[in-house]
């Protein structure tokens, strides 16, 4: 679980693990601060298909303010997530499986000073060794706006608010938004094809009233799917969509572009509404459902759920919120 934090910004971390086999699962849960020292450990025996729901404090014993990660050594697979609140939302995040990567990442970030609105990135090293990291971020029209190279010391935890950490500095009457890749280099790799190191990382969302989390992605896919739909002008709800191209511009082909083919299903199995686009290399689509991007102003649906195809790989996730801004939810497709 990359996120653990207790007493840490007033947040609390409320864990939930599964068991699904049946079997009995014999699992060791151990805390680490962020610089990636363990600070507690604990053990847990799960029956057959056992759960188990816990805050932070309550699995250890006698921690105090803590800002760290959760690693959980299992017999077998164990199924996760957390729940984590403060005096003003609640969000959650799902575990992680340690899986070497060589890229991860974001189709959106966001910073709006009008409401408070940030983009934290997170990102836990779990090598032995150091990992060097080259972030490049790209404005809403896909353009970069350059690179930055850090470092990941052996287990450390790195956080940063990415406005600060990367000198963004959105408009005042507006967001600064678009999205980034990051390219990860273990310490002394002289190959030359991407080294795969194990890496996770979340971004979290923020405001001054919600509080998302998402994982980075490392890989694209063709066919994505979304199994809710909240759109409403009744009900003040939204879906909106985040879609990514993984290919640069090219200057010299501006028209290379890969189709992509959004389909919104109802509860009874029917396509409610469909729409094919072009999005080209190096672009990004990111709107509502009811815009004209997507559906159009006519759309308004509670249930079902989003399919979306692609011709060439791309990146994908979803918003659900109110038009009050009073929450927002970030979630991954599968």
């Amino acid at each position: 679980l990359p996120l653990a934090r207790s007493g840490a910004g007033g947040q609390t971390s409320h864990l939930d693990f599964f068991n699904p086999y049946p079997d009995r699962n014999d699992v060791t849960f151990r805390l680490f601060d962020g610089n990636g020292t363990q600070i507690a450990e604990a053990q847990h025996f799960f029956p057959a298909r056992g759960s188990l729901k816990v805050e932070l404090q309550e699995l250890f014993d006698s921690v105090g303010s803590v800002d760290g990660y959760i690693e959980a050594d299992a017999e077998q697979i164990l199924r996760g997530f957390q729940t984590f609140s403060s005096n003003v939302a609640l969000a959650t995040a799902v575990a992680a499986p340690p899986n070497p990567v060589s890229q991860l990442w974001s189709p959106h970030y966001f910073a709006d000073d009008r409401i408070g609105g940030a983009t934290e990135l997170r990102l836990i090293n779990l090598e032995s060794r150091r990992v060097f990291v080259f972030a490049e971020l790209f404005d809403e029209n896909g353009d970069s706006l350059g690179l930055r190279l850090f470092v990941l010391e052996p287990g450390e935890v790195f956080s940063e608010d990415m406005a600060s950490f990367f000198s963004l500095q959105p408009p005042a009457d507006d967001r600064l938004t678009g999205h980034f890749r990051l390219d990860l280099f273990p310490e002394g790799y002289e190959g030359v094809f991407f080294p795969r190191v194990r890496v996770i990382g979340v971004i979290n969302f923020s405001t001054r009233d919600f509080y998302s989390s998402l994982p980075l992605l490392p890989l694209p896919s063709s066919i994505t799917r979304f199994f809710q739909v909240a759109q409403s002008n009744s009900q003040q709800l939204f879906t909106g969509l985040a879609i990514l191209s993984v290919f640069g511009k090219d200057p010299d082909k501006p028209d290379l572009h890969t189709d992509v083919r959004v389909r919104a299903v109802d509860s009874s199995g029917q396509i409610s509404a469909q729409r094919t686009l072009e999005l080209r290399h190096g672009e990004r689509f990111l709107g509502i459902l009811s815009e004209l991007l997507y559906f159009g102003p006519g759309f308004e649906q509670i249930g079902g759920h989003l399919e979306i195809e692609t011709d060439f790989p791309v990146f994908i996730f979803a918003l659900f919120g109110d038009f009050r801004a009073s929450f927002l939810s970030a979630i991954e497709g599968q």
